[in-house]
């Protein structure tokens, strides 16, 4: 991950309201074998075109796979996990559909609780515009 991101993520995490009232909670040690719901916050926007989109990312030991409800639509990809403190972790992903790059991109979690918690997103390339872009959301682990 690129160091501003890291400090840009870690700096609005440390401002959000939820992050003084949160419990001892930890991060996830590994994502193998794991299943997320997301539901991405926020109003419409040309900088957030998913919006209240609701996603699953189910992971293997070495891939995920991406499946928007809103859509349909299933991606994969490699992803790499690494717990940057006891309550946030991050993974990067390249999420392809067959030679196409649709969407790179970084997920930092905090944790809420032991299977709640809020991210941030931050995409660096992608097919849908734009690009680069950021936005938040709350994540929901449903499978240990």
């Amino acid at each position: 991950m690129r160091p501003a991101l890291i400090l840009f993520s870690l700096f609005i995490y440390m401002m959000c309201p939820s992050h003084a009232l949160a419990t001892n909670c930890n991060a996830p040690d590994a994502l193998a074998g794991k299943r997320f719901v997301l539901e991405v916050d926020g109003q419409y926007t040309l900088n957030n075109p998913r919006a209240g989109e609701l996603q699953r990312f189910t992971f293997k030991s070495d891939a995920l796979a991406e499946l928007s409800f809103h859509t349909g639509e299933t991606l994969s990809g490699e992803y790499h996990y690494q717990v940057l403190a006891p309550d946030i972790g991050l993974f990067s992903t390249r999420l392809m559909q067959e030679d196409t790059l649709i969407s790179e991109f970084e997920l930092t979690l905090m944790c809420k609780n032991n299977t709640t918690g809020h991210y941030i997103f931050s995409q660096t390339a992608g097919s849908e515009p734009p690009a680069i872009r950021q936005n938040v959301g709350t994540y929901f682990i449903m499978k240990n």
